[in-house]
């Protein structure tokens, strides 16, 4: 006994470094104060060298903090004490894991909003909060099944020495039923969109549950966190109302956004991984870092011109113009060779800082970007049309020129007329109906098949927003005219001179 009171704690077996480390922070969470160096585990007394427990041998970036220290500030702090480890176990006091996952919702609800102008501005800022909301329930429940799946590697990594789980604050079996409550309250949230997005969500789960599961088999875990972090970029089209499996552009334009999103994702958790990179050499943790500690601002800027390329490629899919490649692309890729070139790897504050400011800089730049388009594609503002103009090439006038002459009556719209894809181009069909627009002498274009078409159809009418109404090759105007035309007469009496009704019994 004299032996083990006196011997290093490294030196002693694994089930009891464990053991001994959890009960020296159950006791320093209880005490609140330095223990001496003898400390009782179970019924034994053990003595141990001052520094055998310092993490600021184990770490680069820690104090010479040796036991579990309370939140003594924040929102954290000001919880009832019981409520602290459950507190930090969704990571509420480090929301910057909540911004990742919120910001590719984000993008995909705004892209989407874009591209199906009948989703009004409340409807997509409630649709965000509902994000916002399901980002904050799911990160927690995440990080409690990663918890549970590392309890015996975090007592070994000193930035996760303390977290609840691995301290003894909360059990195994309690941490599970807490999860299980986040996940009800998750699809408590879920059942709020329309039905559809149930069925894309629920996969998600399974690559919630697995992550923890990749870094002990391979070097590349964040490519796994990657694509789960990155499924709110998929989310958003279903979310307001957009069928991915019968809208081949949106389909596109999801699965690139998703793509940018994975290889992001890569990126700033690669930068997140040199935090830990001495831990998790001795915890036999694996990650990019470590596969890549010799060539990671390659590999970074790699991921970064990836990531870039994709989103743009969302942008193209979706018909977005200069506007979202200016504000989103361009400011991607400022702040993106910002913090590649300024990063230092082996100073662990200053990947911390990177991590955390990184994700405002580049989430919020493309965030803005997005923003500005979508007000761009709603309003048809002077200065948007401005920022949206270019120049519509030769051999796009000529398909519109006879896009337009094909038939006395033609409409250019989101998707078809036995399937809009948005509320205003359903309004225009349906008026078209009420009318008894002869179908012999009406066609319709879908723009969201070309965008090209869609884009150069504004130019050509000099109209900001689609449908559009084409009456013997003369523009008549987008929804609200012919609304407003249904309405007060003149577009009957309209139709009915230029002899395109059906003709009466």
């Amino acid at each position: 006994m004299t032996a083990i009171a006196n011997m290093p704690l490294s030196c002693l077996p694994l089930r009891y470094q464990i053991r001994m480390r959890r009960c020296f922070a159950g006791r320093a969470t209880s005490l609140q104060q330095p223990l001496s160096s003898a400390f009782y585990c179970g019924s034994r007394a053990f003595s141990l060298p001052q520094n055998s427990v310092s993490t600021s041998q184990n770490h680069p970036s820690s104090s010479s903090v040796h036991y579990y220290r309370p939140p003594e500030k924040g929102f954290i702090a000001s919880l009832p004490r019981s409520w602290i480890p459950y507190a930090e176990l969704l990571r509420l006091d480090k929301p910057t894991g909540t911004y990742y996952l919120f910001f590719p919702c984000l993008y995909s609800t705004l892209l989407a909003a874009s591209m199906t102008t009948s989703s009004g501005p409340f409807e997509v800022a409630g649709t965000a909060g509902l994000f916002l909301a399901g980002a904050l329930i799911m990160r927690g429940a995440g990080c409690a099944i990663n918890d549970l799946w590392d309890r015996n590697l975090d007592p070994y990594v000193a930035r996760t020495k303390f977290r609840p789980i691995a301290r003894g604050a909360i059990s195994p079996s309690k941490a599970v039923a807490f999860t299980g409550v986040q996940l009800l309250a998750g699809l408590g949230v879920l059942l709020q969109f329309p039905t559809q997005c149930l069925w894309y969500g629920i996969p998600s789960l399974l690559l919630v549950a697995t992550y923890p599961l990749a870094k002990r088999v391979t070097y590349y875990p964040q490519a796994v966190l990657g694509l789960t972090f990155s499924w709110g970029a998929i989310m958003g089209f279903p979310a307001l109302g957009i069928d991915l499996l019968h809208n081949t552009p949106a389909l596109e334009a999801a699965a690139a956004l998703y793509s940018s999103c994975v290889a992001w994702t890569i990126l700033y958790d690669m930068i997140y991984a040199h935090m830990d990179i001495k831990d998790d050499v001795a915890a036999g943790i694996k990650s990019i870092a470590l596969r890549h500690e010799k060539n990671t601002k390659f590999v970074l800027s790699a991921l970064a011109g990836v990531q870039i390329s994709l989103l743009a490629a969302a942008g193209v899919a979706a018909g977005s113009g200069p506007v979202f490649f200016v504000g989103s692309c361009g400011s991607a890729a400022l702040s993106l060779a910002a913090m590649i070139w300024k990063v230092q790897l082996k100073n662990v504050q200053d990947c911390w800082w990177w991590f955390k400011n990184g994700c405002l800089f580049t989430g919020g730049g493309i965030t803005v970007g997005l923003l500005l388009e979508y007000i761009a594609q709603l309003t048809g503002s002077p200065l948007s049309l401005i920022l949206n103009a270019r120049l519509l090439s030769s051999e796009t006038r000529t398909a519109i020129d006879k896009a337009v002459a094909s038939a006395p009556v033609v409409l250019f719209m989101k998707g078809t007329p036995e399937t809009p894809q948005c509320g205003f181009s359903r309004a225009s069909i349906q008026i078209l109906g009420l009318q008894g627009v002869d179908p012999k002498k009406f066609v319709a274009f879908n723009v969201l098949e070309d965008p090209e078409l869609r884009q150069g159809i504004k130019e050509y009418s000099d109209w900001p927003t689609i449908p559009q109404l084409y009456l013997e090759k003369e523009f008549i105007g987008g929804c609200d005219i012919l609304m407003s035309m249904h309405q007060n007469g003149e577009l009957a009496k309209m139709l009915e001179e230029k002899g395109v009704l059906v003709a009466a019994d």
